[in-house]
């Protein structure tokens, strides 16, 4: 039997496969790589929201979880932040979000951390512990300080 990933589309469309079966759109569908799952998490999107489904599934949220690793082993940490947020469990989102932003905003210069910070809306605190070691990798002691204090987590 064929298994690719636009097959199992087109067996769900016409009804041969449910749309809620989310394995059938894995990366071991169409492709061996088991990192490479870009296109399982976008049809898995698409077709949850086109038929209103849950995205607390656990296979999506595995799915999910597996494409922000991709995403900023590939350097798009951004993006990483993006769909991190598709994650249902408050406390693993913000574990997620916090550790992308603490690996990789800390690297930002100043005014690529603050357009970061416009782009994406996540807790202040975050956002100024970055700055915070941005601050302090750069020796500028003042800003560190304002920063720590500004975050209020300096343990």
């Amino acid at each position: 039997e064929p298994r690719d990933l636009q097959y199992n589309i087109i067996r769900s469309a016409v009804g041969l496969a449910g749309w809620h079966d989310l394995s059938c759109y894995d990366y071991s569908t169409h492709t061996p790589c088991p990192l490479d799952v870009a296109y399982s998490w976008h049809i898995s999107l698409l077709l949850l929201a086109h038929h209103r489904g849950d995205v607390s599934a656990s296979g999506f949220q595995l799915l999910t979880q597996q494409y922000c690793f991709l995403l900023e082993l590939t350097g798009s940490w951004e993006w990483a932040l993006y769909v991190a947020l598709f994650l249902s469990d408050a406390r693993v989102r913000g574990t997620c979000v916090r550790g992308l932003l603490l690996r990789n905003a800390g690297a930002l210069g100043r005014r690529e951390l603050q357009q970061a910070m416009g782009r994406q809306r996540f807790q202040s605190a975050w956002w100024w512990r970055c700055h915070a070691i941005r601050s302090e990798r750069d020796r500028d002691w003042p800003a560190a300080v304002n920063s720590w204090l500004r975050c209020e987590d300096f343990d």
